[in-house]
């Protein structure tokens, strides 16, 4: 069986006989739940600690200004390095990849304590150019280890893993935050001390990386292998185009693009009506709605209920309904802070509304980024397909959150950005159902076969259910 020219469309199960499963005796090191906490665990340190600092509002600085245009700067920046990441992780290998990449976070980090210490805006905006640069390459080979490594019907709960791992950043690093902030009732920026100690835990980051097994050594619980084919520069250029012009990613940039254009809004919000040891609060507290989310979804998608997809159909109609409610409930609550132009504390009267909805917030963007990364993992199921597909994924959602923050930093309205954000949620529906609609009901698995000189001859499908 030849290989389609459409890289996202899979093969039928029925065309090709299974390839044979040779039971191994595994060790738990290189078995792909060890991989996704390995994984996890690198997604606490570096992004998740990242997602601390944002949950804060503005980064944890007195002024919006400067932050809100460095991070445009960054997600511009991540959104050409995303969609390329692939060719970088195929010359280095996923490991070595993610290790180099999660060194900028800590430079990240660095630049808001020194923007806080003395006002060096240009240190602050150097470090998020780099770290657009490096969190391209850390997405890309992030999501293609999630997706890619373990089997199949378990990728929802291993998403949801990696998810609540990665969660877990903000988690700890928001009662961090909120220990280090707590007198703080007045608006500002967090203290300095805040930012030495994300700087330390941040630098573990590179070392965590290296435990990651290599695909190869990768020892799934069926016998199938995970395979990661090293080629030259200009085939993975070619790669990169082929899969970003192929009908399904297409139809699906749309929604990818609109995924986290929300984030700005919810940053800047908290910034504005919250103190700072109420954003130290809401630091804390938030990143439990997005864990909830993340795994009751995982728990939806792997489960037998219905078929699969009609689950998908299901989760995506929620997600898209539950969007749509959440930005009548921004609507009303902007319409009366701008009148009243308040700033809540923990302890004023209000509170209880205006941080209800940032925990919602949380909990709709990461059920929308999990059935992402899970509807990614159905367009194909080749790991060297996959570091192109999520780093594109990556790229077009750093595209939409580069607009995002850009709008932010101008200055404009507050109605300018809910009602375009309104617009694009409802023109991706259409074109992302025409996607979800033709998922298979079947799992595949990709093998590889060769011949008696060990070249590889063809690509074989076998159909899990």
């Amino acid at each position: 069986m030849s290989y389609t020219e459409d890289p996202t469309k899979s093969s039928s199960s029925h065309d090709a006989p299974a390839a044979p499963v040779v039971p191994v005796k595994r060790k738990w090191y290189y078995t792909t739940l060890a991989q996704a906490l390995v994984v996890g665990a690198v997604a606490f340190l570096a992004p998740g600690m990242y997602n601390a600092l944002s949950n804060l509002g503005a980064g944890g600085l007195a002024s919006a200004d400067t932050w809100n245009k460095a991070t445009a700067l960054l997600f511009g920046l991540m959104c050409v390095t995303c969609v390329f990441g692939g060719i970088f992780i195929n010359q280095f290998g996923l490991r070595w990849s993610l290790s180099a990449s999660s060194i900028f976070y800590t430079i990240y980090a660095a630049s808001l304590y020194e923007n806080s210490r003395s006002g060096n805006e240009w240190f602050l905006i150097f470090a998020n150019a780099l770290q657009g640069i490096g969190a391209g390459v850390f997405f890309a080979a992030e999501g293609a280890v999630v997706i890619g490594y373990p089997e199949p019907h378990k990728r929802g709960r291993y998403i949801s893993i990696w998810i609540v791992m990665r969660n877990l950043g903000p988690v700890v690093g928001g009662a961090i935050l909120l220990s280090l902030n707590k007198d703080a009732s007045s608006s500002g920026s967090v203290s300095l001390n805040s930012y030495l100690v994300f700087v330390g835990i941040m630098c573990s980051a590179p070392f965590v990386s290296l435990l990651l097994a290599a695909p190869e050594k990768v020892q799934r619980s069926d016998g199938s292998k995970v395979v990661l084919h090293k080629t030259t520069f200009k085939t993975e250029l070619k790669a990169s185009w082929r899969f970003l012009s192929s009908r399904k990613i297409l139809l699906l940039i749309p929604l990818f693009f609109v995924s986290w254009f929300s984030d700005s809004m919810v940053s800047n919000y908290s910034a504005k009506y919250l103190s700072v040891r109420a954003r130290a609060l809401s630091s804390f507290l938030s990143p439990f709605a997005g864990n909830i989310g993340a795994v009751g979804l995982g728990w939806w998608l792997d489960s037998k209920f219905t078929t699969r997809r009609n689950r998908a159909l299901l989760a995506f109609s929620f997600i898209i309904i539950f969007q749509f409610a959440l930005w009548i409930w921004t609507s009303v609550n902007i319409k009366d802070f701008l009148v009243s132009k308040p700033k809540f504390d923990w302890s004023s009267t209000g509170f209880g509304r205006a941080y209800a909805l940032i925990f919602f917030w949380f909990f709709e963007e990461f059920i929308f980024q999990s059935f992402l990364y899970w509807l990614t993992g159905t367009l194909t199921h080749d790991l060297h397909e996959l570091v192109h597909v999520t780093g594109i994924v990556r790229g077009i959602e750093g595209a939409g959150q580069a607009v995002a923050y850009g709008i932010e930093g101008s200055g404009a309205s507050p109605w300018v950005h809910i009602g375009l954000n309104v617009g694009l949620v409802g023109l991706s529906i259409y074109p992302a159902y025409l996607v979800i609609k033709d998922i298979p009901n079947t799992e595949a698995v990709a093998h590889e076969a060769f011949d008696e000189q060990g070249n590889k001859i063809e690509r074989i499908q076998d159909a899990v259910v």
